[in-house]
């Protein structure tokens, strides 16, 4: 059976900027699917964003990783100056 079936498709960012775009199929009962050119409104706004963030050097875990062997080797080594002492004193 012939038909024309509109097809609207609505798109929306996290930031809230969306976009609309129509298509129209028409169905022919000699030919299966056709369509014809969509049509498209222009985005409501332009895409507004958070900047790219800026890769500063090492990350949040990495300093946090290099932090906590930081004081395990400074605890070590108080360990053993304090076990070294302690001995000494014996």
């Amino acid at each position: 059976e012939a038909a024309t079936y509109t097809i609207s498709v609505l798109v929306t960012d996290e930031v809230g900027n969306s976009a609309t775009t129509t298509i129209q199929l028409v169905v022919e009962e000699d030919d299966p699917i056709t369509s014809e050119p969509p049509t498209s409104e222009p985005p409501t706004s332009e895409p507004v964003g958070p900047e790219e963030p800026v890769n500063d050097g090492l990350g949040t875990g990495a300093i946090v990783g290099i932090v906590a062997g930081g004081v395990l080797v400074v605890g070590g080594l108080a360990y053993a100056l304090y076990a070294l002492l302690a001995k000494k004193r014996k």
